[in-house]
């Protein structure tokens, strides 16, 4: 050993010593770990936006997602729901969850429907709040954006890609 090693190691010995860390078998001075908060998100992409319920999409004039939610037996969105008790989340971001004008009856349908109904071994789970806002989707335009050679107004050729007005929106 160098005498730079061994001066290294007696002031490391002794930092050790004074300091209090080092190994002891004595455990029973050890603090039990604290258990820490947690918060646990989610965002899932449930594709519960209209042109997923239609055999002819591109002719939908308004979704058919309120009305599948009130009937409250869709398996799709049994499915859905089962997932997300599964998980039990905190917060979830539900994407291509269509934005009608009245959206928090939506999710008020979807919460009473199938989040709260219990799934084969899931417990039903409710969200107290929720938060949706206005999209750009489905906003028919007079441009040709996906270069087809045709001006249809929806779909690729709207603002945002939609087939009615609010199609593939979120909520949270």
């Amino acid at each position: 050993m160098t005498a730079q090693y061994r001066a290294f190691s007696c002031v490391a010995a002794l930092f050790l010593a004074t300091s209090g860390i080092g190994v002891s078998a004595n455990t029973s001075s050890v603090p039990e770990p604290q258990a820490t908060p947690s918060i646990r998100i989610a965002t899932f992409n449930v594709s519960m936006d209209g042109s997923n319920y239609s055999k002819n999409f591109s002719s939908l004039t308004e979704s058919p997602l309120p009305k599948l939610l009130a009937e409250g037996s869709h398996p799709q969105i049994h499915n859905i729901a089962t997932i997300i008790q599964a998980v039990r989340p905190d917060v979830i971001l539900l994407n291509e969850f269509d934005f009608t004008g009245d959206w928090q009856k939506n999710v008020a349908l979807f919460q009473q429907h199938f989040l709260g109904q219990e799934h084969g071994d899931y417990q039903g789970i409710s969200y107290q709040h929720s938060y949706a806002a206005p999209v750009n989707t489905g906003i028919a335009s007079d441009y040709d954006f996906d270069g087809d050679g045709k001006k249809t107004g929806i779909a690729g050729d709207a603002y945002g890609f939609g087939f009615i007005r609010a199609n593939m929106a979120c909520c949270c």
